[in-house]
């Protein structure tokens, strides 16, 4: 009975130890899989070019860490479209580009940095900016295909990067103008705010159509990093600019409640394009922590000034970056002027002073595309090596058990 009694238990310590260890393993695959969910990727976007005309397209190392060095080669239809120029990033170092067969469909894009240990770019990175040349016929399309030869940090280890192709359409030079869906508005901004009222400004260009989410990036210090449009129509290109203020424009009637962080101008297109023709814009902004803990502030909110009033946008925390906390807020006119407010519960009922009203923004951190929510990050997925760690311990005892 002894001996059989053992048998059992060695059975079944066998089972017990299979089990477990068959459990660590998948958790290690599922890790391996949302490790890789969040893994680089460089990206070129999609371009409209007037036939017989030029236009620019950016190339981007996104969710990048520690970026030193890039080797990259973009090919094309050389039929439809080439590339006439190429300026990379002054940040990453030298660049040795080679466009010698951009005629034939394809050219090579290199930077390297050299950079100490540790010293290389983190998050979103511009890589280089290309000037493409329209020679095709109108309704010409051509993919802008990318492939990575090296992508690598400031050891020279690689990157693992996905790709994300591009690809350039060659419409009319009406189009270009008026948009294919006759929406008004080209590049450039109308912006009524004085000079002397404006702190800095930044200002992009982009295409934007119909149903289709198109992303402007903004690398200054002005609190908002992404405008994320949603056109009703297809447009030319259209100019996005955000303006810092100095102070309370003399434009509206008075300050809204609470305690304002900064006052910001977001002109979309000219005339009333960003009232008319926009189905939803998604606001990305950025708030000191040091400024939420001196104010005792509870709730961030960004409200928009519309009608007369000041009006509140739903805001949502959606992760941190560096010593700033990240924010989204939506609506679905642009065009218009907006305040970053601050409450808190003591003070939310209290008329706030005037000196209050602004306050200097302290040094930004550039916000990274993939955020935390607003919880934060709920369980963190364990390291490689306390899983192989745990795994030699249950392999122990599972060994143990089979000599009993």
């Amino acid at each position: 009975m002894e001996r059989i009694r053992g048998d059992m238990l060695k059975y079944s310590g066998y089972r017990i130890g299979a089990f477990l260890v068959i459990t660590l393993l998948l958790v290690l695959s599922s890790s391996s899989g949302l490790m890789a969910a969040a893994s680089t990727t460089v990206s070129i976007d999609d371009v409209r070019v007037p036939s017989g005309d030029t236009a620019t397209v950016e190339l981007w190392a996104l969710n990048v860490t520690d970026l030193a060095i890039f080797d990259i080669t973009i090919s094309y239809n050389a039929s439809v479209v080439n590339v006439t120029g190429a300026e990379n990033n002054p940040e990453l170092g030298d660049s040795l580009n080679n466009l010698e067969n951009a005629g034939n469909g394809s050219v090579r894009l290199a930077s390297y940095g050299y950079k100490h240990e540790g010293e290389g770019l983190d998050g979103d990175v511009l890589l280089s900016t290309l000037t493409l040349q329209a020679v095709g016929e109108i309704g010409d399309t051509s993919n802008l295909s990318i492939g990575i030869n090296t992508l690598a940090d400031s050891s020279e280890v690689d990157i693992p990067a996905d790709v994300w192709n591009g690809s350039v359409s060659i419409i009319q030079a009406k189009e270009a103008e008026e948009g294919e869906g006759g929406s008004s508005g080209a590049s450039g901004v109308s912006s009524d705010e004085p000079s002397t009222n404006i702190e800095m400004y930044e200002k992009r260009d982009q295409y934007l159509y119909a149903d289709r989410e198109v992303t402007y990036s903004f690398t200054s210090e002005v609190p908002v990093y992404e405008l994320a449009v949603r056109a009703t129509s297809n447009t030319g290109l259209i100019s996005a600019q955000v303006e810092l203020l100095k102070d309370l424009s003399g434009r509206v009637s008075g300050p809204p409640d609470g305690v304002v962080y900064e006052y910001i101008n977001i002109w979309l297109g000219k005339g009333d394009f960003g009232s008319q023709s926009v189905k939803e814009a998604v606001i990305r902004f950025r708030v000191s922590k040091d400024w939420v803990s001196e104010y005792d502030v509870d709730s961030v909110l960004l409200m928009q000034y519309s009608d007369g009033g000041w009006v509140e946008l739903e805001t949502a925390r959606i992760g941190e970056s560096g010593g700033d906390l990240l924010y989204e807020s939506s609506t679905d006119h642009l065009s218009s002027r907006f305040a970053i407010v601050g409450t808190a519960e003591e003070t939310a009922s209290t008329p706030v002073s005037e000196e209050n009203l602004v306050k200097t923004t302290p040094e930004r951190a550039t916000p990274e595309r993939a955020t935390e929510g607003e919880e934060g990050v709920g369980f963190p997925i364990p390291g490689f090596g306390a899983i192989f760690s745990l795994i030699g311990l249950l392999a122990t005892v599972f060994l143990l058990r089979g000599r009993l």
